[in-house]
């Protein structure tokens, strides 16, 4: 019967380390990711910063986006997972949304800059859900529209579901007959 209590408690003991081990290899894993993607984001600012006029800068923009993006979403989340473990959520210090305002400036300027490039409907797309998560729906619509306009775009339908979206929140916001018209 001793031997049955050891076995049993070796049976609850050994999935729980090997949940703290795999865990602290999943945090280990993910400190090494980020400082890659930092890595790559500050070789990204470089090679804009030392060629502004290069014909690559479309795509290094578009990369750093993406790049800044995913930063904002982990470290939101990170943020998040902290407020559930400690009291800054009690005093309000923890933001309600990731923030994504340096990737915005980055696909502002190839929004804006490069008409021609390929994907440059991925980044309207990626910028006007930005805007809409930062309730400035109507730099939101403007992107949308952008996209809906290029009838080639896999994102069209998608966009105009989102430009509507953008449409009833700036009507919501308004009163009166200005209300009554935005919403028709």
């Amino acid at each position: 019967k001793p031997y049955s209590v050891i076995l049993a408690a070796l049976a609850v003991a050994t999935p729980l380390a090997n949940a703290q081990q795999t865990n602290a290899r999943m945090v280990a894993m993910s400190s090494s990711a980020d400082t890659v993607r930092d890595e790559a984001i500050g070789k990204l600012e470089a090679f804009l910063a030392k060629y502004p006029d290069s014909e690559l800068r479309p795509n290094a923009l578009f990369q750093l986006g993406e790049l800044l993006v995913r930063k904002a979403d982990e470290e939101f989340a990170e943020t998040q997972r902290a407020a559930g473990t400690d009291t800054a959520g009690a005093r309000g210090d923890v933001p309600i949304r990731p923030n994504y305002e340096p990737a915005m400036g980055r696909y502002e300027e190839l929004v804006r800059r490069f008409p021609d490039f390929s994907k440059r409907d991925a980044a309207a797309y990626t910028l006007g859900t930005q805007y809409f998560s930062a309730q400035r729906y109507a730099d939101a619509a403007r992107m949308f529209e952008l996209v809906t306009q290029d009838t080639a775009s896999r994102f069209r339908p998608e966009a105009y579901f989102r430009l509507g979206d953008a449409h009833f929140e700036m009507a919501a916001q308004q009163r009166g007959a200005a209300r009554r018209q935005t919403f028709a």
